[in-house]
């Protein structure tokens, strides 16, 4: 029977060839704790993306003091200005989800919320066995999603993340920082997902 850690591993792996391999997968919560009971309601236009991903690919060349501990701690810094990301979507009271709606309930009352509950976004930490020059100069699209990494929704949408953050060493010290989440959180402007990848940049 597999262990915990080859299952994991497994859920890690990239494709036969590829120069990144994924080691870890890990929670980053925000420094600063959420009023308790917020929630944060998505708009239709939300709702009607709801199926749809969206990946965002940021390369940070390599500087003095910049390394993975510190990026850590820098998005859990930037968390805290985003409360929607570390929460867990729920069936709206009413929607169709809930079991219990009628036909003709109001569109303000189905779909999606955000429990703004700290849970956290999921970390991957990566390593790519060349040198971030080396990456630009020959990686292909099919390449770069290697530096990307997403679970699709479960049958239980509240234990599982909307947003998933990896974070890729190159053998030169520099890094590349791959978001990826759902849409539903990003077309209400002004994106969140957009601000907080711009935000753990600078």
């Amino acid at each position: 029977m597999p262990s915990a850690a080859m299952t994991v591993a497994a859920g890690l792996a990239t494709g036969p060839g590829s120069r990144v391999t994924r080691f870890a997968k890990s929670t980053a919560a925000s420094v600063t704790p959420v009023r308790p009971g917020k929630t944060h309601a998505l708009s239709p236009l939300d709702n009607a993306m709801e199926r749809h991903t969206v990946h965002v690919l940021l390369y940070l060349r390599a500087a003095p003091g910049l390394d993975r501990e510190q990026l850590k701690e820098s998005l859990s810094e930037v968390l805290s200005l985003y409360p929607a990301m570390t929460g867990r979507l729920t069936r709206s009271e009413g929607s169709e989800g809930a079991g219990a709606a009628s036909a003709d309930a109001a569109p303000a009352h189905r779909g999606w919320v955000v429990k703004c509950n700290d849970a956290g976004v999921r970390i991957v930490d990566a390593r790519a066995a060349v040198t971030l020059d080396e990456w630009l100069a020959t990686a292909t699209g099919d390449e770069e999603m290697d530096l990307l990494y997403y679970e699709p929704m479960g049958p239980e949408p509240y234990i599982w993340s909307p947003f998933y953050v990896q974070l890729t060493e190159f053998a030169d010290k520099s890094y590349a920082l791959g978001l990826s989440f759902l849409d539903i959180h990003n077309v209400t402007p002004p994106p969140p997902a957009a601000r907080a990848s711009l935000a753990l940049n600078h």
